[in-house]
């Protein structure tokens, strides 16, 4: 059986299409995990609202991803599988941090402390005066 040169190579052609299509069209989809936990006061042990946690890159320090507690104390921050740093800020609260972070599953921190920072929390005294004004 003789096969036309014309029709293997319209064969051809199609092979290497389908290829290049199933080649492009595979995305590169990596796994996102979530870290939460729950920030309170290490003394009355209230929520801090507010509270801001940031996932940084362990290499370089960058700000990948970030979130606000809530009125509970509660946060959620989604991620791809890793290594990070975990920063967790307060104002006048000490800053706490997870360093070397292994991101391989949906983790949580449990229940987060932060503590005074009583260095920050000094007296401060302000002075002015008012400079006379008269009217006429």
């Amino acid at each position: 059986m003789k096969i036309n040169r014309c029709y293997m190579r319209k064969i051809l052609y199609l092979l290497i299409l389908v290829s290049v299509q199933l080649l492009f069209s595979q995305e590169k989809t990596a796994h996102f995990y979530t870290i939460s936990g729950k920030v309170l006061d290490a003394d009355s042990k209230n929520p801090l609202e507010y509270a801001t946690v940031i996932l940084k890159s362990t290499d370089t320090l960058n700000a990948l991803e970030g979130a606000i507690t809530n009125s509970n104390g509660q946060f959620s921050i989604d991620a791809a599988v890793g290594t990070y740093t975990i920063s967790i800020e307060f104002m006048s609260y000490q800053t706490k941090k997870f360093n070397s972070f292994q991101l391989t599953k949906n983790t949580n921190l449990g229940t987060v402390h932060l503590e005074l920072d009583t260095e920050l929390l000094n007296e401060i005294s302000i002075h002015g005066q008012n400079k006379s004004i008269e009217f006429k």
